[in-house]
């Protein structure tokens, strides 16, 4: 049995814990930032990365299309937003909706002014939080390119969004090029030809669509990752040209074929996973 005696003398425990427990306040805002911020640097690249991955999942498939912009035909003349990235929605009961991506948009608060505080050893430049977002985004999507977009590859491999130094062309990871190469054909009849100037006009068309089906293969030189897969697609349905009235090819067009295949094999044997 346990006798009660006098217990004045005697420290309550509550009055022992408030002495010997620092005094607390509100946690303020800059001390969560501040915390955060310590657990952030101190994280290996590896499991930053796991976490971009995370936050940049979304309801859409992975799949990218990159398509000009609707304001902008010449991607030249608009180097900023030369074209807009396409992903889809699913769409109940059985279709899709495509709608511009909206990542990137995300990222520009981490680029306004006042997120352009001097980083410290334990504060990291939100600049960097960006890019390190940017080239997780470019890791993880799928970019696909139209026949009708063919001459916004070489744009899209060089762009610097933010000029914060993330190339596609360094990061991209899965590529899927589609090309048409007798898309405009040539032939005509020569007193056709001859009669209306028609010929010459086709002619070319047909030169300005090779030569955008030949800077596009070569713009695949200038992927610096050997980590980067290309997939490139030559549509050959006579449907889908404008040849259907000849049941063979040129001694031109297969030579024109020929070189866009022997670009190809150059660039595969350089080492790109084409």
């Amino acid at each position: 049995m346990i006798e009660m005696g006098d217990m004045g003398d005697l420290p309550m425990w509550n009055d022992e814990v408030r002495r010997s427990s620092p005094t607390h306040s509100p946690t303020s805002r800059a001390d969560i930032t501040s915390l955060t911020s310590k657990l952030y640097t101190t994280l290996p690249l590896e499991l930053r990365t796991r976490i971009y991955n995370y936050c940049l999942q979304g309801p859409s498939d992975n799949e990218v299309i990159v398509r000009r912009s609707f304001n902008n035909h010449n991607p030249k003349s608009n180097p900023n937003h030369p074209f807009t990235l396409l992903i889809r929605h699913p769409s109940p009961p059985s279709s899709y909706t495509w709608s511009s991506d909206p990542t990137l948009p995300h990222l520009l608060p981490l680029l306004t002014p006042h997120n352009h505080q001097h980083p410290t050893s334990s504060t990291p430049s939100p600049s960097l939080i960006a890019a390190e977002l940017l080239e997780s985004y470019y890791w993880t999507r799928v970019f696909k390119f139209s026949h009708r977009d063919l001459d916004l590859l070489p744009a899209f491999l060089s762009y610097n969004w933010a000029t914060l130094g993330v190339l596609p062309c360094v990061y991209a990871r899965r590529l899927c090029v589609q090309i048409h190469p007798f898309a405009v054909r040539m032939r005509v009849p020569e007193s056709g030809a001859g009669r209306d100037g028609h010929g010459a006009v086709r002619r070319r068309e047909q030169e300005r669509e090779q030569g955008k089906c030949e800077d596009a293969i070569r713009s695949l030189a200038w992927i610096q990752s050997s980590r980067t897969e290309v997939v490139v697609q030559f549509e050959l349905d006579r449907e889908a040209a404008d040849y259907s009235e000849y049941a063979e090819l040129s001694t031109d067009d297969e030579e024109f074929l020929l070189r866009l295949v022997r670009e190809l094999v150059k660039l595969k044997e350089r080492g790109l996973r084409v």
